[in-house]
Parts: C-alpha cells; structure tokens; sequence
C-alpha cells in the first residue's frame, strides 16, 4: 500500500514493515524487519530517485540495528541490484 502507515511484506513474509514517508514518487521511507528479529526491531531505508541528464539515479540508504548491516548490504547487492542490473541490460 503506496501511502504513509500502509503496510508491506515481501519474499513471502521473510521481510515486512510500514511506509513512513511517501513523497511526491521521488523519495520512499519506509521500517524494515526481518521476520526473525526480536519484537519492535527495525531498520529505516530511504530510496531516493534524482533524474539525471542519461535517466534516473536510485540512491539507497539504509540504517540498520548492530551486527545485521553486513547481512543486508549483501542481500540488497544479490536479491535487488544484480537482478535489477540484469533486466535493465537485456531491455
């Protein structure tokens, strides 16, 4: 649900959280979770879209609890961006 408080999950519920903020299509925050986290754990994560003179740029910033940052760097390289990289060089 695209608007502020609407609720998401994703790769059948392992991940879940809230929109926080939802702003004009060009920023997104929203609280991430992995289902296995302690109760009331999250980490924030900010896309940002800025047009660019070739297209758009998507900037990502996540700010994560303790020892889970390495793990989710990782995952956001293999589950988002290489497959994203991929589709957009076979189109």
């Amino acid at each position: 649900d695209a608007v502020p408080g609407g609720a998401f999950k994703c790769f059948g519920g392992q991940i879940e959280g809230r929109n926080l903020e939802v702003n004009d299509r060009r920023q997104l925050i929203q609280a991430w979770r992995v289902k296995d986290w302690p109760a009331g754990m999250y980490s924030l994560v900010r896309f940002q879209l800025e047009p660019t003179d070739s297209g758009t740029r998507l900037r990502l910033l996540q700010e994560a609890p303790g020892e889970a940052a390495e793990h989710l760097k990782s995952g956001w390289s293999a589950m988002y961006f290489e497959p994203l990289k991929q589709f957009l060089e076979s189109t």
